[in-house]
């Protein structure tokens, strides 16, 4: 009988620490980015919507 001591198990503690590291990096980026950043102005403007076909589906 032979004794594997040599039986490495693959853990995903990195991986997930790595993923979740991303995760709240880009949303804490993308929640910095919104409240730094100034809106310089808007637009109003009257619009219309029109259709360009009569489509009826049967």
């Amino acid at each position: 009988m032979s004794d594997v001591k040599n039986n490495k198990t693959w853990s995903a503690k990195i991986a997930v620490f790595v993923g979740l590291f991303a995760l709240f990096g880009l949303f804490g980026g993308f929640v910095w980015w919104g409240i730094m950043t100034q809106i310089a102005g808007a637009t109003i403007s009257p619009g219309r919507i029109e259709v360009n076909q009569n489509r009826q589906i049967v």
